[in-house]
């Protein structure tokens, strides 16, 4: 009994929590922002189109569905263990890469449409910060049982978990984003945005301001006149 205690908790801190085992589809999504910033409009052939979600959707039931057996008590080998740790990550970043991908281009048909709705903008913004507690909050619910906890239908797993859990996640991240992350975000854009100064100059029209960047461009030039008095934007 010591040594599975031992091995699970080795198996946590050395490959389930380890950053070296995850960071992989951070990359790949930081690779994907570049491509979409960098490439507007891209034309994908339909036949490629249809390949690419019938391989990215396979890619994600493998993943959901590859311990299904193992769930089921049967015990699979070193190799499929080994293989199911090292793979099951980036299949699933490459199934959500192209779902990404073929969105963002216009070519996702009704699961652009589905992920399109208005209710999804205010849960994306606050989907970062739901992120950063929603751990915590599972340790927290589970450390308030006091008996062990068996699994017995999935019906109670959502009703007593899944549903609460999500719930105050998100309602914590409402305050953690009103608190932190907008403030921080408006000072980040003031500190890091590029440096303006304001040439006064003079035209047929009367005094007006010219604001421009470091190098010189124009970048805004308004004028507004108001009980003789010019107000600058």
């Amino acid at each position: 009994m010591g040594n599975d205690v031992n091995r699970a908790s080795n198996y946590i801190k050395l490959v389930y929590y380890a950053a070296w085992i995850r960071c992989q589809i951070y990359i790949m999504g930081l690779l994907v922002g570049w491509v979409l910033q960098k490439y507007k409009h891209v034309r994908i052939n339909i036949i490629l189109n249809f390949f690419l979600w019938f391989l990215g959707g396979s890619l994600m039931l493998t993943v959901l569905f590859g311990l299904y057996h193992y769930n089921q008590g049967h015990p699979l080998s070193l190799f499929w263990r080994a293989v199911y740790s090292a793979l099951s990550k980036p299949a699933w970043g490459l199934g959500l890469t192209w779902l990404t991908v073929s969105c963002y281009y216009g070519y996702g048909g009704p699961i652009n449409q589905f992920m399109s709705w208005n209710i999804w903008v205010p849960l994306g913004r606050l989907s970062y910060c739901a992120y950063l507690v929603h751990y915590p909050l599972i340790t927290y619910v589970y450390g308030l049982e006091k008996n062990a906890i068996y699994y017995s239908s999935l019906w109670q797993i959502i009703m007593n978990y899944f549903i609460p859990i999500t719930v105050l996640s998100f309602a914590i991240a409402l305050i953690l984003s009103i608190l932190v992350e907008v403030p921080v975000g408006k000072l980040e854009t003031l500190l890091l945005r590029p440096r303006r100064h304001e040439k006064y100059f003079k035209d047929k029209n009367g005094p007006s301001w010219e604001i421009t960047n470091n190098h010189g461009n124009i970048i805004e030039e308004k004028k507004k006149k108001r009980n003789k008095i010019l107000r600058f934007c």
